[in-house]
């Protein structure tokens, strides 16, 4: 049942994605055709349909932001530029929005995705994203952060401190046949206890 509606959930963030992303780029289109009308053309372009409509919509807009900036259009001048400067800044738009999408699709198919992780006895390390605890390339990137954080603290002023780590022997097998949220909810409240307990004893 939770992985049906995590596909549905999918289905329609891409589906939204896929409409803003064309949606995206028809503004990016009109306002590149807008740039390149300033230049010299056959006067026969003006008096298509299409020119007329982008012109009914995109002055207006491209007018509407140079009063933002104090630059009036169309004019002569550094408002030649406007429509350029608008297409990459709605580029720019929609290559932050296809991240959101993208995190927002990764959040979606994670659960499903990291239970199998973890099954698989994957780890998540820094710049190498999830792979294999006993990879040899997970021993040499761990031995090497593990040396960078050595240097830092030899570097650093000298003072005693102490360093737990727990680890919770049989939770694959605890979190075998469970449903996501109790499993999320279970080592949710066992991270809260744990925050709880170190900050009443200052750690």
């Amino acid at each position: 049942m939770a992985a049906s509606v995590r596909s549905v959930g999918l289905s329609f963030i891409r589906a939204v994605q896929r409409t803003a992303g064309w949606a995206f780029l028809l503004a990016i289109l009109g306002l590149l055709i807008l740039f390149g009308l300033q230049f010299p053309h056959n006067l026969k372009l003006d008096a298509w349909s299409l020119i007329v409509y982008l012109h009914v919509w995109g002055d207006p807009v491209v007018r509407e932001v140079g009063s933002w900036v104090g630059v009036a259009w169309p004019a002569p001048g550094v408002s030649f530029l406007l429509p350029l400067v608008l297409a990459f800044a709605t580029w720019v738009g929609k290559v932050a929005l296809d991240a959101a999408f993208n995190w927002l699709c990764r959040m979606v198919a994670t659960p499903k995705k990291r239970a199998a992780e973890e099954e698989a006895g994957l780890v998540e390390i820094a710049g190498l994203g999830r792979v294999p605890a006993d990879s040899e390339h997970a021993r040499k990137e761990l031995l090497k952060r593990y040396r960078e954080i050595e240097d830092a603290l030899k570097a650093s002023k000298r003072k005693s401190c102490a360093f737990l780590s727990i680890d919770v022997v049989g939770s694959t097998q605890m979190k075998h046949g469970e449903e996501d949220t109790a499993i999320a909810a279970t080592f949710q409240a066992y991270e809260e206890m744990l925050k709880q307990t170190f900050q009443q004893h200052g750690a």
